[in-house]
């Protein structure tokens, strides 16, 4: 008789996962985009594996491979069986461990986020269970084994997003309702005649940014002009500035096709990063998006353009 012991090994075979910087599928619409892939910024965050994140269509994606020996199981089948169950289970996991990995502050990854906020672990870890399947394929390979592969993608920010839950906290807490405040005062009236942007362009050029999720705009002395927290995100999460801003790749065009700034963007050179990811811009560009029709801050109509040279 076979020892039923022997018919169930798999051979785990993880070949990477990664956070892909390709556009999604058409039918992953409206988060999905499959246009001028070249022209955006794939962010390579420093961890233990090959991880991206892609700040324009707001989503990250893991990628897991699983084999199986047929040799150690019931029948081909079996395998191909085995083989597609080990994929899901390593992308869900990896998937996971990604979305802990971000960074949100200079100091703080997610995972810090949800350990502080324990009551939402479950929730987040549901989200994670519910992540879209882009593909799933066995394939028979010349050896006899089998090797299966599976590719899961998740929303970052907005409706459903990975990261709402930690949001939605921090928009709860009495010092994010304290800055939002500080932030309208200090705001100078809007002089008449002045021109009404659409959005806020910031222009990187030259400097070295890891950013993390929740960044904000500084003055050389420090004071915060715009962080995430003062964005609506009822407004947010239902209009096209889904997701904490977009980043592009030199292209202005594209920026401005993308909607989220509008045609008439406010530009600003961004002078230093700060070590905390922080963009630091002159004090006069401070004033003059103090001074301008700020209601674009608040509905999140922010976008990057980022060039290391």
């Amino acid at each position: 008789m076979k020892n039923t012991n022997d018919t169930h090994p798999i051979l785990f075979m993880l070949a990477g996962f990664l956070l892909s910087a390709t556009a999604l599928f058409g039918q992953y619409d409206p988060w999905a985009h499959t246009e001028e892939t070249q022209n955006f910024v794939k962010i390579v965050k420093k961890d233990n594996y090959r991880s991206r994140v892609d700040h324009l269509h707001d989503y990250v994606m893991v990628e897991a491979e699983g084999a199986a020996d047929p040799r150690k199981v019931l029948s081909q089948a079996h395998a191909r069986t085995l083989a597609l169950k080990t994929a899901r289970a390593l992308a869900y996991e990896k998937l996971m461990e990604t979305v802990e990995g971000l960074k949100m502050t200079s100091n703080t990854i997610y995972k810090d986020e949800l350990l502080k906020w324990s009551f939402i672990v479950t929730r987040v870890k549901g989200m994670i269970k519910n992540a879209e399947v882009l593909d799933e394929n066995v394939t028979d390979l010349d050896d006899g084994s089998v090797l299966a592969k599976v590719r899961l993608v998740y929303r970052l920010h907005g409706q459903g997003g990975i990261m709402m839950p930690v949001i939605e906290e921090m928009l709860r807490s009495p010092a994010v309702v304290k800055e939002r405040k500080s932030f309208e005062v200090n705001n100078p009236p809007r002089k008449k005649g002045n021109r009404k942007y659409t959005g806020v362009l910031l222009k990187i050029r030259g400097l070295k940014w890891d950013p993390p999720e929740f960044w904000k705009i500084k003055t050389p002395s420090s004071q915060t002009v715009w962080d995430t927290r003062f964005v609506d995100w009822e407004y947010a999460n239902t209009e096209i500035t889904y997701g904490t801003w977009n980043l592009f790749k030199k292209d202005k065009k594209l920026a401005k096709k993308y909607g989220r700034i509008g045609d008439s963007p406010l530009e600003i050179k961004v002078k230093q990063i700060t070590e905390a990811g922080n963009l630091v811009i002159s004090e006069k560009d401070a004033l003059k998006l103090r001074q301008t029709n700020n209601e674009f801050l608040y509905e999140n109509r922010i976008a990057v353009i980022y060039s290391k040279k």
